[in-house]
């Protein structure tokens, strides 16, 4: 379907709770998951790109940032999309994991 349509990046919601509150178990689940879903574009020159939304996994840079190195394909990236309730200084404070941004949703 993505490629009728043209696209090229899949976009998925990182679930719906912040990662601080995910055990061990639920975390390497979630992992494998990404790794298994990253899988399917690989082929066909996709890229997946996880959502940044309050109460997901990704809702802070530290649990993106964990995330994606976890998962540890270049095939997977963050949709960058700044907090709300984030100031100018903690919106650029967030560069340093802008290596794994595939994606900015403004």
């Amino acid at each position: 379907m993505t490629a009728a349509l043209g696209a090229d990046t899949i976009s998925i919601w990182a679930v719906d709770c912040s990662y601080r509150y995910y055990t061990d178990s639920e975390w390497d689940r979630i992992v494998a998951e990404l790794r298994q879903i990253a899988a399917w574009p690989a082929s066909g020159g996709l890229s997946v790109t996880v959502g940044r939304h309050a109460d997901s996994m990704t809702d802070y840079a530290d649990g993106a940032q964990t995330l994606l190195q976890a998962v540890d394909t270049s095939t997977v990236g963050l949709n960058w999309q700044p907090r709300f309730d984030h100031d100018r200084e903690q919106v650029l404070a967030t560069a340093e994991f802008a290596s794994l941004v595939n994606h900015v949703h403004l």
